[in-house]
């Protein structure tokens, strides 16, 4: 019989799982659409349309955290 520990990481992964599978298909999604607007603008993939979208990553994970007082992923 497992601990109650490992029962409970267990129980977290199974719910939580949904919820990283759904994050995951929505990022891959918009990564395509980006690509395929990317392709139809400038007609090839650019480093600075790569490096921008960093940029508005790492923004928005900043006004998260400052709302919610976890500073995000920093």
């Amino acid at each position: 019989m497992l601990p109650p520990k490992d029962i409970r990481f267990w129980r977290i992964l199974v719910q939580d799982l949904p919820a990283v599978i759904g994050v995951i298909l929505i990022w891959r999604g918009a990564w395509i659409l980006l690509d395929h607007l990317e392709v139809r603008l400038w007609g090839a993939p650019s480093l600075w349309f790569a490096v921008v979208t960093i940029v508005v990553g790492v923004i928005l994970i900043y006004i998260v955290g400052r709302r919610t007082g976890t500073h995000g992923l920093f």
